[in-house]
């Protein structure tokens, strides 16, 4: 990587982790009128960046799917961004730089880390290898996303949707997954032996009380039988068996299943979570408010990675996004105070084709307003074309949903 005299004079802000809170940050710092001023370096091992959200849609959309995955390299000008290819392999804040896996050295004076987690297919045992087979599939899973479509257009037999114990960044999508096709085959006057059960390894249906309140009505209201603290550990693709640990009593069972839809385990990056950045269970400990590293103040989170207590989600992101680029702008400039992100994430829970659950949320906390409402025709187009690939990568992507307050008002 070549940097010219003139770049290497810029502020220099790196970037860890090309996803949407990574690439929303970049977007929002290219906002700022006083840009030249800084240098931006993105460390991002994947060619492609994927739009995950459409994953959800897709098991359902009857119609030609929206563009999913576009290359690193689309989203941004080579010009004024620097691309480093590579994932990071060890922090270190005491020095303001960050190694790469292969040892590549990339010094910064401001640091975001946006890295999301990752997943662990291999807390599975049996599963690898066996993903998109005998009946076993999973919206996380870009490859496997054909596979899903065809297994929830012809659901029959015992259903089991799954959901770890460990952190996750999927309680609405998966419950918008077993909503919709509880839904589907209650239309479906053929498939009357359908069953559904939901398996969750967690203490809770949903993060937040109230949420789950609702949830718990709706899955009673709609025959979906659901389990907890009961975490998917092992499957036998052959006899099409799935392994339970009960988490209360530590003791084993098993459950035939025709579909078997698995939400993975997921963890923070090795890297981040032996850092000095992590708290004690691996997420960047910040300021729940500014975003701001507790103890380094030229360090931020943003998204799934940060240990910020909200539901993990695109939304939470999309709030959180303009505080992070206007406080580092902040720090930039010597200004005060620092802008504080109020907790807020709006999550829409599609429950069928006209009707949709809204959660809307400060940290852990319901606000106060109502849960389900109706859709009509032109909300439902309103909901899809949200859901769209242009709205994603002209909207989110460039930041242009929100106003990012600059310190000095450009």
């Amino acid at each position: 990587m070549r940097i010219s005299a003139k770049m290497a004079k810029r502020t220099k802000i790196l970037v860890v982790g090309g996803g949407p809170a990574g690439i929303s940050v970049i977007s929002g710092l290219r906002q700022w009128a006083s840009r030249d001023k800084v240098q931006i370096t993105l460390l991002e091992p994947s060619d492609f960046h994927f739009y995950q959200s459409a994953w959800v849609n897709s098991a359902f959309a009857s119609k030609k799917d929206v563009s999913s995955r576009r290359h690193i390299g689309e989203l941004f000008s080579p010009d004024d961004i620097n691309w480093v290819n590579e994932a990071a392999g060890e922090f270190n804040p005491e020095s303001n730089y960050v190694l790469t896996e292969t040892g590549l050295r990339v010094n910064y004076d401001y640091l975001v880390v946006a890295c999301g987690l990752q997943i662990d297919w291999e807390k599975i045992k049996g599963l690898h290898g066996k993903l998109g087979r005998e009946g076993i599939t999973s919206v996380a899973s870009y490859s496997t996303l054909n596979w899903t479509k065809n297994l929830f257009s012809k659901p029959r037999g015992k259903v089991i949707f799954t959901e770890p114990s460990t952190l996750c960044n999927m309680h609405s999508a998966s419950k918008e997954l077993v909503m919709r096709l509880q839904t589907k085959l209650s239309l479906n006057t053929h498939e009357t032996n359908s069953e559904i059960t939901y398996y969750s390894g967690s203490h809770a249906l949903y993060p937040v009380d109230a949420c789950q309140s609702v949830l718990k009505g709706r899955f009673k209201k709609n025959n979906i039988d659901w389990e907890l603290s009961k975490e998917l550990i092992e499957v036998r693709p052959k006899a099409k068996i799935a392994v339970f640990r009960n988490l209360i009593d530590n003791t084993y069972f098993e459950r035939h299943y025709d579909l078997l839809h698995i939400v993975p385990p997921m963890r923070a990056p090795v890297a981040v979570a032996r850092s000095a950045l992590a708290d004690e269970v691996g997420l960047v400990d910040v300021d729940q408010h500014t975003l701001q590293h507790k103890k380094y103040s030229n360090i931020f989170a943003i998204g799934d990675i940060s240990n910020t207590p909200v539901v993990r989600c695109i939304s939470a992101i999309k709030m959180q996004m303009p505080i992070v680029v206007s406080n580092i702008v902040t720090e930039i400039l010597g200004a005060q105070p620092l802008k504080k992100y109020d907790g807020t994430s709006n999550q829409v829970i599609m429950v069928s084709e006209r009707e949709a659950i809204l959660f809307r949320c400060k940290f852990m906390r319901h606000m106060n307003l109502p849960f389900s409402y109706g859709l009509s025709e032109s909300q439902v187009i309103g909901r899809l074309n949200l859901l769209s690939s242009m709205s994603y990568w002209r909207y989110l992507l460039s930041a242009n949903f929100s106003r990012i307050p600059f310190p000095d008002g450009r």
